[in-house]
C-alpha cells in the first residue's frame, strides 16, 4: 500500500512539474496563433483590395481599348477616300 501511495505521489508530482513547464509554452503558442490569425486576416483584406483595384484597372483598360477602336475606325473611314481597299 505504501508503494502504491508513493507511485501516486510521484505521478502527481510529475504532472505538476510537466504542467508548470508546458503551461507557459501553451500560452505562448496561443498568443502566436492569435498573431498569425490577425496577420493572415490582414493579408486577406489586402489581397481583396488589390483584386478590386485590378478589376477597376481592367475596366478602365477596356474603356480605353473601345475608345482606341472607335478612333481607329474613324481614321480608317477618313483615309479610305484616299486609299480604297
Amino acid at each position: 500500500r505504501a508503494e502504491v501511495s508513493s507511485n501516486r505521489k510521484d505521478a502527481t508530482s510529475r504532472r505538476k512539474r510537466s504542467s508548470a513547464i508546458l503551461t507557459p509554452r501553451k500560452i505562448q503558442l496561443t498568443r502566436n496563433t492569435s498573431v498569425y490569425a490577425s496577420q493572415t486576416q490582414l493579408l486577406v483584406t489586402q489581397c481583396e483590395n488589390q483584386t478590386l483595384k485590378t478589376q477597376e484597372n481592367a475596366d478602365v483598360l477596356s474603356l480605353k481599348e473601345a475608345e482606341i477602336a472607335a478612333i481607329t475606325k474613324e481614321i480608317e473611314g477618313k483615309t479610305n477616300f484616299y486609299n480604297p481597299r
